[in-house]
């Protein structure tokens, strides 16, 4: 009976394994030649890699350690220190995946990060654990909605508590468009995340709380690929186009807050019900294109106007409402003092131009700027203090500027 339990765990460890390091899916049947290519995390193209000895090392038993998932701890792994030990649970080494990478293959840190490792032996964890497979996966609707987030159910956020499940209409008042998904795994902990059927007949997962990178988010993230859901935390959902959801009770004064789904725009004319689209997926919309087709946006929990968000000035940063804006010659937007600072009017041809495109020249008014075309056709330099003066004030003489004419003048009578 040992001997059938551990070689069923070893199968059960080899049908996870490229799914714990490289992501590749669990059915995927086609990897039993070494002349299989997979993206795996480590090289990010098809290729062999460090990932991939990783796998044959311990596909083909290399080491003579017979790696499978220990019997009575999911969590961990056992091996064989001695070969006559191969199918006696009882002697066999049990250890993390993670553990026996590092001290039993000898791969350091140099080659996988200890983040990546950690990743791998989550996915592994979350492969070959069948939690959810035990129906404690759940989707609650209406008012069940509410009463998690006032319970704090998967730990409490922004939205727990009485004073903000009030914003939670949104999701109640949309049963059949939006509902939270609740995972309670054997070990007692929980989490929760928002599932939304979107208009293109999809379910999309949004961010999973708490957002700790557990095995239990990497098993509800699994769960949505096996279950055909886009992930908020999956990396398909880069290569998916941007979700959409209609809710036909979209508009209730104040907002949740809202992981992906911020911008909107109304769905028809009554502008009761809203069509709401994540920054997120591709293709991503242009500012402009955003701010035409997807004209509202949720800031601090109330629906608001895009095109009346507040613009980062091109030259100082700051933010101003649009029309407190100027349009500069090179298509940006500034501020006033900016603009000025940025684009100076020349006082002779009196067109705009680059502040480096401008001198400073002297006059009897003092001290103007004229744009360079404007100095060659009209300035001169003063021969004693070199300063630019507009040709007309420069005494013809001695081509100096009033004031050197008239201190070199006083210089002469007083010699």
């Amino acid at each position: 009976m040992a001997k059938q339990t551990v070689r069923a765990n070893r199968a059960k460890l080899l049908r996870a394994l490229p799914h714990a390091l490289w992501g590749a899916n669990e059915d995927d049947r086609s990897i039993k030649k070494k002349s299989f290519r997979a993206t795996c995390l480590r090289c990010k193209h098809e290729g062999f890699c460090l990932m991939h000895d990783v796998y044959w090392t311990i596909r083909d038993d290399a080491e003579s350690h017979y790696l499978a998932i220990a019997l009575n701890d999911a969590n961990k792994v056992s091996f064989a220190s001695k070969k006559p030990d191969k199918n006696d649970e009882v002697r066999r080494v049990k250890l993390t995946f993670a553990r026996y990478i590092r001290r039993q293959l000898g791969i350091t840190e140099i080659n996988i990060s200890d983040a990546m490792l950690a990743e791998m032996q989550a996915r592994l964890v979350a492969a070959t654990k069948a939690d959810f497979e035990a129906g404690v996966v759940r989707i609650l609707r209406g008012e069940e909605v509410r009463a998690a987030y006032r319970e704090a159910l998967g730990f409490a956020s922004c939205m727990t508590g009485p004073e903000r499940t009030k914003l939670l209409d949104m999701y109640v008042q949309n049963p059949d468009h939006v509902g939270l998904l609740v995972f309670e795994p054997k070990s007692g902990l929980q989490y929760r995340a928002l599932i939304w059927e979107l208009d293109n007949g999809k379910r999309y997962l949004d961010r999973i709380y708490p957002s700790d990178k557990s095995v239990g988010v990497t098993q509800l993230v699994r769960w949505a690929k096996l279950h055909g859901v886009y992930a908020f935390n999956s990396a398909n959902v880069n290569s998916m186009p941007a979700p959409i959801v209609t809710l036909p009770n979209g508009l209730v004064g104040k907002y949740p807050y809202l992981d992906t789904f911020r911008y909107g725009r109304w769905a028809d004319e009554s502008e009761k019900s809203i069509t709401w689209r994540s920054g997120m997926g591709s293709p991503i919309l242009s500012d402009p294109e955003r701010r035409k087709h997807w004209p509202l946006y949720v800031d601090g929990n109330t629906l608001q106007d895009l095109s009346n968000a507040p613009i980062p000035c091109a030259k100082c940063r700051k933010p101003f409402i649009p029309k407190q804006l100027r349009d500069g010659p090179d298509h940006l937007k500034y501020c006033s003092t900016c603009m000025e600072l940025c684009y100076p009017k020349c006082v002779s041809c009196g067109k705009t131009h680059w502040y480096t495109d401008m001198d400073s020249v002297i006059d009897m008014r003092g001290r103007v700027s004229v744009c360079k075309a404007c100095v060659k056709a009209s300035s001169i330099a003063c021969v004693n203090c070199l300063e630019l003066w507009v040709r007309e004030e420069l005494i013809a003489d001695s081509k100096m500027c009033p004031h050197c004419d008239r201190y070199c003048k006083q210089q002469a009578a007083k010699s």
